[in-house]
């Protein structure tokens, strides 16, 4: 059987947190012995969790297929385990490359480009541009809009890629992109004032919440739901927090944020063990996976009251979660 190297994940992860803001959670896909041998010879197999959607990504060991090859491959996957291929290569021709997007068949070239067209992704290293089908912004451009919010920077100052990377632990790079990417959307602008490479946003407050919010996404990638021996952790999220926030009434599980590799360590760790959404009246806890660290924007042991409203908005939450989510947008200081 063949192995993805470490290395080789270890480009593509940072390649991704690099040009997106997000890092991919993958693992190897324990199924892929059923697959065929052209497909095992020609692909280390892993299992991807990427903006909250499951892909299988297939690492080549080498660029020999062709266009029509990699479709057929692509199609067969997906009849086979109903999920979508990317393909991680090493190199492409100017001619592969026009077939796949033509044939609409996601892949990336780290370090060079990515072509996700189910997220609505192409970005392209040399000419340095990012076109989105998307309304939503990035998670790093999220993380930017909501400290502002909550006056977790510097209200007047003007602040830049650098300041940014080394208050919230990204990558100057993915800053400058979260910058490029709010400029665009005319919410910051460079500060001709200050020094050069400072912005400072052009609305505020409650206008700039009204109207960010329709690009905002859930900060939840996905929930698990866990019976076992399950510690407090860091911070609640979900209804355990919007109770103590409010004045919900809840009497479920407490429910906690983590990233995905923090989760997965607890779980390498821990006597716990991950039950299906439909067995959840018996869990321990539930667990959200974010898109971002709740501990950049977290309120003590809650996480932060815009991130827990996204966290609902998007789900049609019942009556009494909107109202609670109305009350809790009323409580925060603009």
């Amino acid at each position: 059987m063949w192995f993805v190297a470490e290395e080789t994940i270890t480009l593509f992860s940072t390649y991704l947190e690099r040009s997106l803001g997000i890092r991919p959670s993958l693992c190897p896909y324990l199924k892929a012995d059923s697959f065929s041998l052209r497909l095992k010879q020609s692909y280390a197999i892993q299992e991807c969790m990427l903006l909250g959607k499951k892909f299988l990504a297939l690492f080549a060991h080498s660029s020999d297929n062709t266009p029509s090859e990699i479709e057929k491959q692509s199609q067969w996957i997906k009849q086979k385990t109903a999920l979508h291929s990317i393909f991680v290569l090493p190199e492409l021709s100017a001619y592969v490359r026009t077939q796949l997007i033509e044939k609409k068949i996601p892949f990336i070239v780290p370090n060079v480009q990515l072509y996700l067209p189910d997220l609505g992704l192409d970005l392209r290293e040399n000419i340095k541009q990012i076109n989105r089908v998307s309304s939503k912004i990035f998670p790093a451009s999220q993380v930017i809009v909501l400290a502002y919010l909550l006056k977790r920077m510097q209200m007047h100052m003007g602040f830049s890629a650098n300041t940014l990377a080394q208050q919230f632990g990204y990558s100057r790079m993915t800053m400058s992109r979260a910058l490029d990417e709010l400029g665009a959307l005319s919410l910051v602008s460079r500060n001709i004032e200050g020094r050069y490479g400072e912005y400072r946003f052009n609305i505020h407050g409650e206008e700039l919440w009204e109207k960010v919010l329709p690009r905002l996404r859930s900060p939840v990638i996905k929930r698990n739901y866990i019976i076992g021996s399950f510690p407090a952790a860091d911070f609640l999220c979900g209804e355990s927090a919007l109770a103590q926030k409010t004045m919900l009434a809840y009497s479920g599980s407490n429910s906690w944020a983590f990233t995905s590799q923090a989760f997965e360590a607890i779980l390498k760790s821990k006597d716990i063990q991950v039950i299906p959404k439909l067995y959840k009246a018996m869990d321990t806890a539930e667990i959200e996976l974010w898109q971002y660290d709740p501990q950049l924007l977290a309120d003590k042991s809650c996480v932060d009251p815009l991130s827990l409203y996204l966290s609902f908005h998007s789900n049609n939450p019942d009556e009494r979660i909107a109202l609670a989510l109305d009350e809790l947008v009323r409580g925060v200081t603009w």
